[in-house]
């Protein structure tokens, strides 16, 4: 891309032709890449791309893993776990399970016959919580991967169709990188942010005793993309920018 821009600036400085179409098409150009930079407010995919911001934050941001919750007074003497999300949920419940371990292990000491069944049973519980914020976190994930899926294949062939009303190699090459850049940047923010969202996931919970059992957790990502594989649009415009 570097190139590319070095390219149209060696030529903008040898340029002799300043007519009105020149000056319309450079006009054209900004238009076109202004329209692509604010794709997702395009009247013709907006309402999609809106349904997938309200489903990303559906929930009390379900699909973001978010222990917490949404508009509670947090503060770093106390936070507010969220009652109703997959993560909030986990949280909860770790923090009674790792209460009754304590009180259960209490007895035995120093004992590690005495310990360890009892820390392998709270561990197998843990595991089960696990597994359910999992599968709970997924059905909302899921439901913004159908979200993105439906918008995405007709945002990209606009995108390319606006470009390909460009006929300048060299601004076309530069649009179409930029788009593809865009586009990069769409899906990470809308759908990989979600599917990266609960793992490698650790927390410190701290018992009431101040004891802080850190538990780390591999969760398992979100299945391969079903979304349609980008194509180049057709040309959105019969009048072709030089």
């Amino acid at each position: 891309m570097d190139e590319i821009v070095r390219q149209l600036q060696d030529r903008a400085r040898t340029q002799t032709d300043f007519s009105p179409d020149n000056a319309l098409a450079s006009s054209r150009i900004g238009n076109i890449r202004s329209r692509i930079d604010a794709i997702t407010a395009d009247p013709s995919v907006a309402h999609g791309w809106q349904l997938v911001h309200e489903t990303i934050n559906r929930d009390d941001h379900n699909a973001m893993f978010n222990p917490y919750q949404t508009g509670a007074p947090h503060n770093q003497q106390k936070v507010y776990l969220s009652p109703t999300t997959a993560a909030g949920v986990m949280e909860t419940a770790l923090l009674r399970l790792n209460e009754e371990e304590r009180y259960e292990i209490e007895p035995c000491k120093s004992d590690q016959a005495c310990s360890r069944p009892i820390a392998e049973k709270y561990d197998r519980k843990r595991c089960d919580v696990f597994q359910e914020a999992t599968n709970s976190w997924r059905r909302s994930a899921l439901l913004v991967d159908g979200a993105v899926a439906e918008v995405w294949d007709p945002t990209f062939k606009l995108m390319t169709g606006l470009a390909a009303n460009i006929s300048d190699p060299l601004h076309y090459e530069l649009v179409r990188l930029s788009l593809e850049n865009h586009a990069d940047r769409l899906l990470d923010h809308r759908l990989l942010s979600v599917a990266i969202s609960p793992g490698p996931y650790g927390t410190a919970i701290k018992a009431p005793t101040g004891r802080s059992n850190a538990v780390t957790v591999h969760l398992p990502k979100l299945g391969r993309s079903t979304l349609p594989r980008p194509t180049r649009g057709p040309v959105i415009s019969a009048d072709r920018t030089r």
